[in-house]
């Protein structure tokens, strides 16, 4: 299937499952190509990675990522950017160039978050073909059709003169001045020029932007970076089978609501009550999935049921809806088994997923401040029991079935990778 000489493909991805699941998926495809890709991520996911016969390089070790993932300033959207940025992104930005700038340079080809500013700064200095790979709309600020930005209201309805103002004088003020002086610090050193409109035009590769989502769930605007184009959903299957009691809970009884907040969440206590007694109050049933046990009530109404961990490839087939916190990689997956969604967004991207999802018409959204069970439980009700909803669940899975992002999004790095050889 290859065109050429086979690409060592190297691919940073900083964040939780849901971030490393898709380059899982993006890599098998590439290595069923002939070529040779290596995710880059913390030692927590080495396991996952090497299980799906990918090539791993640790990252930041597991300690690091329970005490980032512990920072309540993380789903807070009064915090949540300035925070991942000072103790993810940027801490990481030389050690990951020196990554990069040790490896043998002939075929050599750059696949990273968006997050991975190191990677942008090896491909400029070193000359390295880089496609940034971003897993959600809100990583590109469009001015035509802006995301749903936490805390700030909806843009989109402002006249369009009123609108670049405000995302001007948001990226200028706000945004670029926490990762300003630290990345032109270090391009200093690496002898590059300073830039400006960091997280606007910076951070998206001039090579190849590589949406790994669908244009029926986010348009390509006209304004967006050049080198950009999207694909289908990319999916990592697997995941292993549930365990007996649970594939028992699941299966033999009418279909559950299933409630997440992803796997790196540990703040969503009070979801997890409100979610149980909402499904008490519609007399049915709920599984509750967290690795984070001490998120869970101590009592649970009959009918409600906790889990550490359920493969949702399986489990999503058996829901009757969701109730979760709009990560787009959850979202999809509830968009591919065309159930109906509750989202509740904390922070960074998942208010605009969850926009989105709503505009689509298979969700509702109620933000965590507003998410009490009286609400959530009319909320489902009103979902479960509307045609309009089934209808357009129904079509959004059956186009995330007649989708092939994995193969289009692998051939587009090849493309890159052999062009740039």
């Amino acid at each position: 299937m290859i065109n050429g000489p086979p690409l060592t493909i190297l691919m940073p991805t900083f964040g939780s499952a849901g971030d490393v699941h898709p380059f899982i998926g993006l890599a098998r495809a590439l290595q069923d190509r002939g070529h040779r890709p290596t995710i880059i991520a913390n030692a927590l996911f080495q396991p996952t990675v090497e299980a799906a016969g990918v090539g791993f390089i640790p990252f930041g070790n597991a300690e690091r990522y329970a005490k980032l993932t512990a920072d309540p300033r993380l789903w807070d959207h009064r915090h949540s950017y300035r925070f991942l940025m000072q103790s993810v992104t940027l801490p990481a930005m030389r050690p990951l160039y020196d990554l990069i700038a040790a490896q043998p340079r002939q075929g050599l080809v750059l696949a990273s978050s968006y997050l991975a500013f190191g990677a942008r700064l090896a491909s400029e200095r070193l000359g390295i073909p880089l496609a940034t790979v971003h897993l959600q709309p809100a990583a590109i600020h469009s001015l035509d059709s802006p995301p749903v930005l936490p805390g700030l209201p909806d843009l989109r309805i402002l006249p369009r003169p009123l609108r670049r103002w405000i995302l001007d004088l948001l990226f200028r003020r706000v945004v670029d001045p926490v990762v300003a002086e630290p990345l032109n610090t270090l391009r200093a050193e690496l002898g590059l020029t300073p830039v400006r409109d960091i997280m606007r035009n910076w951070l998206h590769s001039p090579h190849l932007t590589l949406c790994l989502f669908p244009g029926w769930f986010a348009k390509r605007q006209e304004d967006w970076p050049p080198a950009s184009v999207t694909t289908d959903f990319v999916w990592q299957e697997g995941g292993g089978e549930p365990d007996a009691e649970l594939r028992a809970f699941v299966e033999n009884g009418t279909p559950p609501l299933v409630v997440t907040a992803g796997t790196a969440m540990q703040h969503a206590k009070e979801l997890f009550a409100q979610a149980a007694e909402a499904a008490r109050l519609l007399g049915r049933r709920a599984l509750l999935v967290t690795p984070a046990r001490d998120q869970i009530p101590t009592r649970l109404p009959s009918g409600v049921i906790h889990t550490t961990y359920a493969p949702f490839s399986w489990l999503l087939k058996h829901a009757a809806l969701v109730i979760h916190h709009g990560g787009v990689g959850t979202a999809a997956r509830c968009l591919r088994a065309g159930v109906p969604q509750l989202v509740t967004p904390f922070s960074l991207d998942q208010p605009d997923n969850a926009d989105i999802l709503k505009r689509l018409g298979v969700a509702e959204v109620l933000p965590p401040s507003r998410f009490q069970a009286v609400r959530a439980a009319a909320a489902i009700d009103r979902l479960l029991n509307s045609a309009e909803t089934a209808t357009r669940c129904a079509h959004c899975a059956a186009l995330c079935r007649s989708g092939s992002g994995v193969k289009e999004a692998a051939e587009r790095i090849e493309t890159l990778g052999l062009r740039n050889s």
